[in-house]
């Protein structure tokens, strides 16, 4: 039981790292006006959190690092 129960904090904890980064995403973009000032953005520029949410999601295709 112990060990079904850490498994879904784990999930949680990942469902809210996401609504983090999204919330994080969209402010940033509705401060520059544009959802592409991340096309331009620079790692430095992304906070380090953000960075390694992002790593994490990296499965979904637009957060891919080229």
């Amino acid at each position: 039981m112990k060990k079904a129960l850490s498994e879904k904090i784990r999930k949680l904890k990942e469902c809210v790292d996401a609504v983090d980064y999204k919330v994080w995403y969209y402010e940033k973009a509705k401060q520059a006006g544009t959802l592409s000032v991340h096309n331009t953005m620079k790692k430095e520029d992304i906070p380090p959190r953000m960075q390694t949410i992002r790593s994490r999601m990296s499965h979904v295709t637009r957060l891919k690092e080229e």
